[in-house]
């Protein structure tokens, strides 16, 4: 599987990207591939900050999707290793579940145009324009300038009902799950996905189904489906991905998605816990994919794809 991983835009992320272009792409020369990784990365990060940093342990460790089990670990490892001098030097603020996106704080002023004249093209009323551009630039939003910059790019904008998800942000108590959403939906861009949608659910005549971000093959059919959850606890982790299995299993899709991110260190998952993921996820066809708190992320069953084929 080859996975291209270059940003498509700001000049950061092109550097970044180059980084971790490609490197899934098997088992075969999985080695020369790493450290090709490790230098490129060790370079590129010591000149950009904490922000761009976690975004890119966060993309390194995705990139190895789709390499064999053993090598897959290895790599994980090497990468873990490159990244760890710039990791300390941010305070140890990388690859956290949602710390791997650290708080970027309120939107800044620099931002606000590129917002306004990307609700202006998306024709939402006046009053809902308001409230949304009014989200971001809140004090109160430790998210405000990631969810600014994802929104002016404009990049998701012909993504189905990313209209709906953009609404969202009127209603403080949904803009963590609508700012998850586009979160994943600019990974999967990044990784060269361009047929993108949010908030699926059943047609009449169909079985419950609920999509939170999804993927469409050529033929427009649904190629992957995402559930995306965030656990406090591992002790929610039961109930998590019952629920997520649920709303996934009558997907009309190849491959189904659990994304859970866990506050808390895998050491915290216990053996019962993981036995029952694995077991839970095996039964359905579902891939359960668990970041923890301490940048180690975990899939059920064991080796299972995360993102689609081209």
């Amino acid at each position: 599987m080859a996975e291209d991983l270059i940003p498509a835009v700001h000049d950061t992320e092109k550097a970044l990207g180059n980084a971790f272009h490609s490197v899934a792409d098997g088992a075969d020369g999985v080695a020369g591939r790493t450290e090709a990784v490790e230098a490129e990365a060790t370079g590129r990060l010591s000149s950009v900050g904490n922000r761009e940093t976690a975004a890119a342990s966060g993309s390194a460790q995705a990139s190895v999707t789709g390499v064999g089990g053993e090598a897959q670990a290895a790599l994980r490892t090497r990468i873990s290793s490159a990244l760890a001098p710039r990791e300390a030097a941010a305070g140890g603020a990388l690859g956290s579940g949602l710390e791997r996106w650290p708080a970027s704080g309120p939107m800044r002023p620099g931002q606000e145009a590129g917002v306004r004249a990307a609700l202006e093209r998306m024709k939402f009323p006046p009053n809902d324009r308001q409230k949304i551009f009014d989200a971001p630039k809140s004090k109160k939003s430790p998210m405000g300038a990631d969810a600014a910059e994802l929104i002016a790019r404009g990049h998701l904008e012909g993504a189905d009902e990313y209209r709906e998800v953009l609404s969202q942000f009127k209603m403080a108590d949904a803009r963590p799950a609508a700012m998850m959403s586009l979160r994943h939906a600019d990974d999967l861009h990044r990784l060269g996905h361009r047929n993108l949608l949010f908030e699926m659910k059943e047609q009449p005549g169909q079985s419950h189904f609920d999509i939170d971000v999804g993927t469409r093959a050529v033929d427009h059919s649904l190629a992957a489906g995402y559930q995306l959850k965030d656990v406090q606890r591992v002790a929610g982790l039961d109930s998590a991905s019952r629920k997520a299995i649920a709303q996934l299993v009558n997907a009309p899709s190849g491959l189904r998605v659990a994304l859970m991110d866990v506050h808390e260190p895998s050491t915290a998952l216990d053996d019962a816990t993981r036995q029952l993921l694995s077991s839970r996820a095996a039964a359905k066809n579902i891939t359960l994919h668990l970041r923890f708190a301490d940048g180690r992320d975990l899939t059920f069953p064991p080796g299972a794809a995360v993102y689609p084929d081209h």
